[in-house]
């Protein structure tokens, strides 16, 4: 994050409209509360008064209208970052922390160089908020949150909005009160942003979708901690194949299974593998945030503690190795037949197969011992969709070459069926199985029967079992019907015959030598 040094001199717009646009989430409600019922219950300001009535949802988004009220302290206004579609703008690493040292905590950011924003939050913690430059999936936001959580070395119990999945809950807006707020942006020194500084910062802090991407991999505090490659590798591995378990846990059994997990991974932290705060920052958030029933932050830590202190008096063996896929990326092909994604798995390399393949667990491990030469352990249905989830939210998207699609393979097909040495130059010739060129009208004719019948004789190709209809719909797509190829019909040894013809300049730039055009051998002919 930049320190402001020198405020840009422009005309002043409505500062409500800017932030209406900065925290643009869910419009179908906000949140808000009576600021007269706050009360202090220990450290925390609380919202409820000693009859629990305080924050409430409302129907209706946030307005301009609503920002100005919320600007002038009459009425605080809460807004969830994730809109209708499950996808969002911003994001906040909530640090819960109400003896945070806000000067600390921005130098941190600053060193870091994160595109976060810190802000004092209502209980004199801080909300660091990240804001996009484009809408986002939630759980690509997630991720990459919690990486620069732990890249903060916050704690391990650090909560982050938006939730991986799910709705989540709304959150406070900064500048209750504008200008005369005690939640106002921190900059460098701990000093307090006024409401022009912070909108200044904010919109150009936005951060692009392709950097998001790169953010939400797993791959920060492991790799730097790492005392070799391989086994930094798997313990990065196991963590986010755990994690991806924990979040998809649909009943009973979470409990064990977290201090199982914890256990394993403590194994690999008393051999030095992993960092203990990756662990507790991954372990917590899947079994806390991401699961339909999550648990108590209190009974999560308590698992995952007794977990990990028990897997440090075990080494770890060769047993324990990873033989379940974890997804590094995916590179989604389009333009073909059907939509490819391009597999990275961790230590295993790339497998491109459709998507049916790919969502469909059991074939993926048939195409993988196929093409990887391995095979993987059964994996829950719900884990693996979650771990492909997270994957397709950072996915990059690529064009197949046009000569490589079912398009541009049935043009090169019709292309040697109509301009190969058997061509004729006579309307009879069709009869033959020739394509015939008349030149009087410039058009190739040929039966349609005739041209299914050569791309059926190839010894390989995508059309040998393709059905007439399918190549109609192809031919129909090639230029204008009616101008570049069409229907009519010919007299053929006094049979009306429906034929079709295509525009001979499609393929005259391409078109075979004549005889005349050849070079002349040298010598005499034999």
């Amino acid at each position: 994050m930049s320190v402001l040094q020198k405020m840009p001199d422009e005309p002043e717009p409505d500062r409500a409209e800017r932030l209406l646009i900065l925290f643009d989430g869910e419009r179908t409600r906000h949140g808000t509360y009576d600021p007269t019922r706050l009360r202090l219950v220990g450290d925390k300001l609380e919202m409820k008064d000693e009859r629990g009535q305080g924050p409430r949802d409302v129907s209706g988004p946030p307005t301009i209208n609503l920002w100005r009220r919320h600007l002038s302290g009459e009425l605080p206004l809460g807004v969830r970052p994730v809109g209708d579609d499950g996808r969002c703008r911003w994001g906040v690493v909530d640090v819960d922390s109400y003896g945070v040292d806000h000067a600390d905590l921005v130098a941190k950011v600053e060193a870091e160089r994160l595109p976060l924003v810190a802000c004092r939050s209502k209980s004199g913690g801080a909300h660091l908020f990240l804001f996009l430059s484009e809408w986002s999936s939630q759980a690509a936001v997630n991720a990459a949150l919690r990486a620069m959580a732990v890249q903060l070395d916050l704690p391990a119990d650090t909560e982050v909005y938006p939730p991986a999945s799910g709705e989540g809950n709304w959150l406070n807006m900064p500048y209750f009160g504008g200008d005369q707020t005690d939640r106002y942006a921190v900059k460098k020194g701990g000093l307090a942003m006024s409401l022009a500084e912070f909108l200044y910062s904010a919109e150009r802090s936005w951060m692009s979708a392709e950097d998001l991407g790169r953010l939400s991999k797993p791959t920060r505090r492991t790799d730097r901690t790492s005392t070799g490659g391989g086994k930094a590798g798997r313990a990065a591995r196991d963590l986010g194949r755990y994690s991806a378990e924990l979040a998809s846990k649909r009943e009973g059994g979470r409990a064990k299974l977290l201090y199982g997990r914890a256990k394993d991974m403590g194994k690999m932290i008393g051999a030095g593998w992993i960092d203990e705060d990756a662990v507790w920052s991954g372990l917590l958030q899947s079994a806390t945030a991401g699961s339909v029933d999550p648990l108590p932050y209190g009974e999560a830590s308590g698992h995952i503690k007794r977990g990990i202190e028990d897997g440090k008096k075990e080494p770890p063996t060769d047993d324990d190795d990873n033989r379940y896929p974890v997804v590094e990326s995916i590179v989604i092909w389009r333009g073909g037949e059907e939509t490819l994604w391009e597999i990275t798995l961790a230590g295993h390399g790339t497998v491109t197969l459709p998507v049916k393949e790919a969502m469909h667990y059991w074939t993926f491990n048939v195409r993988c011992a196929d093409k990887l030469r391995t095979s993987f352990r059964q994996m829950k249905a719900d884990a693996w969709n979650d771990q492909i989830a997270v994957a397709l939210a950072a996915a990059e998207e690529r064009e197949i070459s046009p000569d490589e699609t079912v398009e541009g393979m049935f043009r090169d097909g019709l292309r040697e069926f109509c301009l190969h040495r058997h061509r004729g130059d006579r309307i009879e010739d069709l009869i033959l199985g020739k394509p015939a060129h008349v030149d009087d009208d410039r058009r190739i004719y040929f039966r349609f029967e005739d041209f299914h019948r050569s791309l059926e004789r190839k010894d390989s190709g995508p059309f040998r079992s393709t059905k007439r209809q399918v190549l109609g719909r192809l031919l129909a797509g090639i230029g204008r019907e009616g101008v570049d190829h069409g229907k009519t019909t010919k007299k053929l040894k006094g049979v009306t015959t429906e034929v079709r013809w295509i525009r001979i300049d499609l393929f005259e730039s391409i078109e075979p030598h004549k005889r005349e055009d050849l070079p002349a051998l040298p010598g005499e002919p034999i």
